[in-house]
């Protein structure tokens, strides 16, 4: 009974979501969200975040691979992006990526 109870939940709070993220593009297309507020406070937190950014840039990495899920002994095909976290433009501190493949018994494989 109470494994029929959390799938009757899980599954409303899935519908309710579903509602929810379905009714959120509708709102953007209809102009509800475009006119932007700027007050003082808004351009002083913007200024502090582009500043923080210019000193301290955060990095970002992002891998494609060619499937998801590999056999043991198959090759592993991938790309790697390293971008700026702030503007997703490749990174201006480092073009060098170091990559390792980790067992699940958490040693470095070779």
């Amino acid at each position: 009974m109470k494994k029929k109870n959390l799938i009757s939940k899980a599954l409303t709070s899935a519908i309710i979501l579903a509602a929810v993220l379905g009714v959120i593009p509708i709102i953007k297309a209809s102009g509800y969200f475009t006119q932007e507020v700027e007050n003082d406070f808004i351009r002083k937190a913007k200024n502090i975040f582009d500043a923080f950014h210019e000193k301290l840039p955060e990095d970002r990495v992002y891998m494609q691979f060619d499937k998801p899920f590999y056999k043991p002994g198959e090759t592993i095909w991938f790309a790697a992006y390293v971008r700026n976290g702030k503007d997703f433009s490749p990174s201006k501190k480092s073009e060098i990526l170091h990559a390792q493949l980790i067992s699940p018994k958490g040693m470095v494989e070779k």
